[in-house]
Parts: structure tokens; sequence; C-alpha cells
């Protein structure tokens, strides 16, 4: 009897340990700093919420799309908080995100903690969900409130399997959907997932066929890859890179390898990082959790059909529509690793999770002594991953701490901002060219435009071919019925590593197209220049603005 009572306090108290410590990590090393997204969503949306004249407007910038996200709960989030305190604190919008896997972590023990595991499903959850691995999201605020697509969509599962057909009860499970819709990038698959799951329990409610899971499955992950395709080729900054359609799906029949281990690596690559990627026994190792993740799946739809674990395998089909959409987008074009990024930590972990519970529930059709081995092993293995992500993890915090820092210092030296005591200021993009804007009492000084600014032409009625040599530069501008084709070569000198930067003018709108290093394309035999390929879609400018007309703006510097 007190062997039991002990491991019902273990069960308790370990969870309140790891969690603690999580959120210790986090107030220790998160700083008040943006980083990758942040800059290009927030730093534009929040500018845009703060000058709109009504409530209207405002209502409109919260919800209208930013690139190929859609952040409807940071966008809320951000607004409250600068309405409230007139300051944006990105730690606490990291924090806000880090909330909702503790509100996630709770639906999973609640909804899922039977009677012969509820002890080991409380530690096990906290091992996998509150681990070290996942800090690419831990510190990124964008990144974070993803975490609210998982908790909404599980909550409109959740809620739909207890509807019963009463409409009162299938009311708020579409509001959850809607708003898993807005949280998660191409929400829209959210949506249709839900719908089908919604259609199925209202005309089979009683017979639990694993075929349609099945379909779901499948057809989920065609939504969503059909989603990215479209975002793909109409995004100015998925993956940096810019492919039509057509390009897409020749480069995913080309390289179906990658996309199968993207596809395993998203599931299973919990050890296993960008670095790893020349490593095969890391790589192999991935690949097999990831086909042990899909295995464990295939045996709960044909072998486990009660209708409570319907959220379960909903949850388990976004994670794998996400991975099928992730392999066909990024691993078929730039490799394997790009599976493998910190920010889809906290699926693999999900996923590692899900098997864990499979086991437990495979062990209880054996008998007890099965299901104590089981028990004891699940927590053992879970305890193994957190202590080897701890091992590996806590050691590079800092070293994170200080390359978003860095990334933020070099930021503001570039723009020619000065940093003041307040914590809140936005570059403009779209309203004037490297223009900040004061929220509070921050005033940063600004450099408008640099001396070596020129500005190329006015329209393509001033220049009909589009071809322009200014200092060395060799532009072609050619507006067409996907959007404007930039081509040519910018100069780049080696010994001070210094180029240009090309900003796309339209009215008021300003399009920022990044140089980064993987985009730049060294000419053969023209040591010194970048050649410079870039289409900017029709869908990127306002609709009362014509792609014809169009000033493009070639200003310094960029460094390598």
């Amino acid at each position: 009897m007190k062997i039991t009572q002990y491991f019902s306090f273990f069960s308790i108290a370990l969870p309140v340990v790891l969690v603690t410590l999580y959120f210790w990590v986090f107030v220790c090393y998160a700083v008040n700093a943006p980083q990758l997204d942040d800059y290009m969503d927030l730093l534009v949306v929040m500018p845009d919420y703060v000058e709109a004249a009504g409530l209207r407007q405002k209502w409109h910038i919260l919800f209208q799309q930013y690139h190929e996200h859609r952040y409807l709960t940071g966008h809320l989030l951000s607004a409250l908080f600068v309405e409230i305190f007139g300051v944006l604190d990105f730690r606490f919008l990291m924090g806000a995100g880090n909330l909702a896997l503790l509100g996630f972590a709770v639906l999973l023990v609640r909804e899922f903690s039977g009677a012969g595991y509820r002890a080991v499903m409380m530690p096990v959850t906290a091992l996998l969900l509150f681990n070290l691995q996942a800090q690419g999201s831990m510190f990124w605020a964008t990144a974070a409130w993803a975490h609210y697509a998982l908790l909404f969509f599980s909550m409109a599962a959740f809620t739909l399997i207890a509807a019963e057909k009463a409409l009162h009860r299938y009311i708020p499970a579409f509001g959850f959907c809607a708003l898993a819709v807005f949280t998660q990038a191409n929400g829209l698959f959210v949506a249709v997932l839900v719908v089908f799951f919604c259609l199925f329990e209202f005309f089979d409610k009683e017979s639990h066929k694993a075929w349609p899971l099945l379909v779901f499955w499948l057809c989920a992950a065609s939504l969503m890859g059909a989603a990215y395709f479209h975002d793909f080729d109409t995004s100015q900054r998925v993956g940096e890179t810019h492919l039509s359609v057509p390009d897409q799906v020749r480069a995913i029949v080309e390289h179906p390898l990658n996309v199968l281990m993207g596809f395993l690596l998203f599931l299973g690559g919990v050890f296993v990082d960008m670095d790893d990627r020349e490593n095969v026994l890391a790589l192999l190792f991935g690949c097999f959790s990831g086909a042990m993740v899909v295995s464990a799946f295939c045996w709960l739809v044909l072998c486990y059909k009660t209708r409570k674990l319907y959220p379960l395998k909903m949850l388990m089909l976004l994670i794998f529509a996400s991975a099928a959409s992730v392999a066909c987008l990024r691993a078929s074009v730039m490799g394997v690793d790009q599976a493998l990024q910190g920010h889809y930590k906290i699926y693999s972990l999900i996923s590692v999770l899900f098997v864990f519970f499979v086991a437990l529930l495979w062990a209880e059709r054996h008998s007890a002594r099965t299901r104590l081995l089981c028990n004891v092993l699940a927590c053992l293995m879970a305890a193994g991953v957190y202590g080897v992500s701890c091992a590996t993890n806590l050691p590079g915090v800092e070293q994170k701490r200080t390359a978003i820092v860095d990334d933020f210092n070099y930021w503001l030296e570039r723009n020619n901002l000065k940093r003041a005591s307040v914590r809140f200021f936005v570059p403009q993009y779209n309203r004037k060219l490297n223009r900040a804007v004061s929220v509070g009492v921050y005033s940063p000084e600004v450099l408008l435009l640099p001396s070596r600014q020129v500005a190329v032409f006015q329209s393509v009625d001033a220049c009909p071919q589009g071809l322009v040599v200014a200092e060395g530069l060799a532009l072609s501008y050619k507006p067409g019925a996907w959007g404007v084709a930039v081509r040519g070569e910018i100069p780049f000198d080696v010994d001070r590593d210094e180029g240009q930067e090309v900003w796309l003018c339209a009215g008021k709108t300003v399009f920022y197209l990044a140089l980064a290093e993987r985009n730049l394309q060294w000419s053969e035999g023209a040591r010194g220049r970048v050649s410079v390929d870039v289409l900017v879609p029709r869908a990127l400018f306002p609709k009362h603005l014509r792609p014809e007309r169009i000033e493009l703006m070639i200003r310094g510097s960029y460094e390598k």
C-alpha cells in the first residue's frame, strides 16, 4: 500500500518539478528580442495596427494573412499588450505561447489517463512535452504560438466527441476549430479535417470502422500539401526561394527519398538536428523512430476502435499532415535537414508520447505483470529522453540566447537604430523605406535614405525594356501575368563583403527582396557579382495598384 502511495505522490510531484524547471529555464534565458519570423510578422503587423484609424481597420489588420502564416492568436496577444501597456514585450509573447503547451498537456492527461495507467501518463507526458529539446519554439514567439493550434484543435475534437448530436455542443467545437484555423499556418486544413470528423460522427456514430480514419489521413495530407504548394508559389519568403507549382511537383518526383526521409524525420527526429545531416547513423535512427510512430498509428486505427480515442487519432492526423507537407515543401528542394528544424521538435516529442501511449494500450490487453513492466519501461524511457535532452541542450541554451541577442544587435546596427531603455520598436517596411515608428516613449534615430541609394526608374513607361545600368548595376524588370520578375546582377565587393539590397516599391507598399546567403549564386567567371532572380507574385501587390506602376530601388549594404 505504501509503495502505491509513494508512486502516486511521485506521479504528481514529478510533473510539477518538470514544469517548474521548464519555465525557470525560460525566465532565466528568454530575452526581449525578436527572431526570424518575428521581424517579418510582428514588426510589420503592429505598426499597421497602431496607425490604423478605426476599429474596423484594426480588426482587418489582425485577421489578414502575412506571408504564408496565420497568426491570429499572436496578433491578438500583441495588440492586447500594446493597448494595455503601450509597449510590446517579446518575452511576454513567448511565455503566453508556452502556457498553451501547459494547457495542451493538461488536456491530454485528463482525456487519456485511464484507470490502469493514470499514474504513468502524468510523468511521461511532462517528461516529453516540457522537454528542452523543444527550445526552438520555447524562445521564439511566433513558433510558441503554434502550441495554441494544437490546443484549439484538440479541444475541437474532444468537444465533438461529447457532442451527442446536440447543436449547443457542436457550436463550441466549430469555434475551437476556427481558432485553430487562424492560429496554425495554412489552417484551412484543420477546418476540413474537423468537418470530415463531424460528418462521420453524425452519420455513423455507432459503427467504428477503421477505413474512414485512413481516408481522413490521406485527405489531410493532400489538403495540407496543396495549401503549402499554393503558398510556396505565392509567397515571397517561403524557404527563401521561389518555385512554381510544376517545379515543386517535379522536385518531389525527382527526390522521393528526400520526401520519405523528411516525413519520417519530422516524426522521429527527436535526437537528430540539422547539424547531423551528414551523419548517416543519426538519420537512420530518426527514420526508424518515425517508422515506429507510423506503425503505432496503424495498429491503433486497425485494432483499437474505442470512440474515446478518436481525438488522439485526429491529433496524429494533424501531425502526419504537417510532416507530409514539410517533407514535400522543404525536404524535396532543400534537403532532409529541413525537417529537423528546432521549432518542429515539439511535434516529434508528441509523436514519441503517442508511441508510449499506444504501448500502454497494448499492455492493457495482457497480464498484470506485463502492464507493470510496460509502465516501468515507459517511465524509464521517457526519463532517458529527458535526461539526454538536458545533457545535450541545456549547455547550449546560453549560446542560443547569445545568438538571439547578437542577431538583434546586428539588425539594430544594420538599420541604423539606437536601442533605448523601453521595450518596443518597429521598422515600417510597408510605409516608408527603412523607417521606424515610436510606440510608447521610444524614439529611435533612423537614417532614412543611405547616400548610395539609387532610384533606378519610376515605371515601365520610363523604361519599356526594364533594363537599367546604374553604378555597375544591371537588372531586368518585367511585369507579367504571375507577378514582377527581377533578374540581373548586383556588384559584390568580396574584400569588404558588401553589396546591395533590393527594395521593390509599389505606392506606399515596400517589398524587401531578401538576398540571404543561400540565395546568392555567384556568376561564372564574374568575380564579385551576384545573380538575382526573384519573382514577386502579383498576389502580394495591393488590389488598387497595378504591377506596371512600380519603382525599383537599390540600396546598400549587404554583409555576407
